[in-house]
Order: C-alpha cells, then sequence, then structure tokens
C-alpha cells in the first residue's frame, strides 16, 4: 500500500505547522521532469496572539546534494585506500598526540586503540629516536616533505626494525605511515 507522494507531502505540511518539524527535505519535479531537492521551511505568522497564515520557504538545494554526494564518494574512496595500504598508519596532531590509528593488514601491530589514541609520541620513544622523530616532524612541518626515519622498537611481537614516512596534513597534522622492516 503506497502513500501518494501528494498525500506524504501534506503530512509533512501538517507536522510543520503543528510544530513537529521545523524544516523537511522534499524532492519536486520540475515542468521539464528533473528532480529538484529542496529544503522546505515552515513557520507560522502571528499576529494578535493568533496564528494568521504559514509562511513557507522553500530552497533549492541542488548543488549542496550533489557537493554531498561526491563527499560520501570521495570519502568512501579515500577509506577504501587506506584499508588497502598494509602498513600500520596513524594521524597526530599538532601536539604529537596520537588521533588516529589503523593497523598493518596482518594485525601482527594490533593493539587496543585506547592504547594509542590521546598518547604523545613521548610515551613511545625516548632518547635519539625521539630526538630524531622530532627533527623529523619539525623538517616534514617546515619543509612540507616527505619525511623517513628509521628505527627500532619493542612491538607486540618483539624486537623489531621500522622505517616511518611522515606527511604534512592540514591543521599541523602528520600521517605516518610505518613499515616493518624485519626482526632487529
Amino acid at each position: 500500500n503506497k502513500e501518494k507522494s501528494i498525500d506524504r507531502f501534506n503530512k509533512k505540511i501538517l507536522n510543520a505547522m503543528t510544530g513537529s518539524t521545523k524544516a523537511f527535505y522534499w524532492q519536486f519535479i520540475n515542468k521539464n521532469g528533473m528532480a529538484i531537492d529542496t529544503e522546505v521551511g515552515i513557520s507560522p505568522i502571528v499576529i494578535n496572539n493568533k496564528r494568521i497564515f504559514y509562511q513557507a520557504i522553500i530552497r533549492n538545494i541542488s548543488e549542496r546534494k550533489k557537493i554531498e554526494k561526491i563527499l560520501k564518494e570521495n570519502e568512501r574512496k579515500v577509506n577504501m585506500l587506506l584499508e588497502s595500504i598494509p602498513d600500520l598508519l596513524f594521524i597526530f596532531d599538532k601536539n604529537n598526540v596520537y588521533i588516529y590509528f589503523k593497523p598493518d593488514k596482518n594485525k601482527l601491530f594490533d593493539v587496543p586503540h585506547e592504547h594509542v589514541i590521546g598518547k604523545n609520541l613521548t610515551d613511545f620513544f625516548s632518547g635519539e629516536t625521539l630526538e630524531r622523530y622530532l627533527s623529523g616532524i619539525e623538517k616534514c612541518r617546515k619543509e612540507k616533505q616527505v619525511v623517513e626515519i628509521y628505527y627500532t622498537l619493542n612491538s607486540p611481537i618483539g624486537m623489531r626494525k621500522f622505517e616511518a614516512r611522515l606527511s604534512l596534513l592540514p591543521d599541523d597534522q602528520i600521517l605516518q605511515l610505518v613499515r616493518d622492516l624485519g626482526p632487529a
């Protein structure tokens, strides 16, 4: 039992008039048969404490809907790209606090996210390795280029050699791609 479009529209209008909803999405078909995405807003016009009329404002949001669709598709592509990278991925903010973590493809180095997210670079590195990292981060941010760092770290599967590639993201965030180079 399919409800007619005009009946659904009238229900939306009634809901808006009773205050159940302020604005709603609606797709109209223009005289050329093209679909037009709109946002319909209904508000009462009150005179002497009585609702006399209702004002409807209909905004064409077709362009916004196209952009939203493109953004969703781009997000899907980026997520697929990230998932296809076999290495560890991290993002840390301008204060060197980890805000993103993706384990390696084989999950050899997977740890609970709370062991990484919100932690600082200094929680994982110290001494010469930390200095190399901080120097690489500074170079990456200043020269806006990819910087490679090699180091040894105790991992969930023992001491390993790693290669990290640092890339600058917006807001001084750093994307860190880490590749396992084998036992140390």
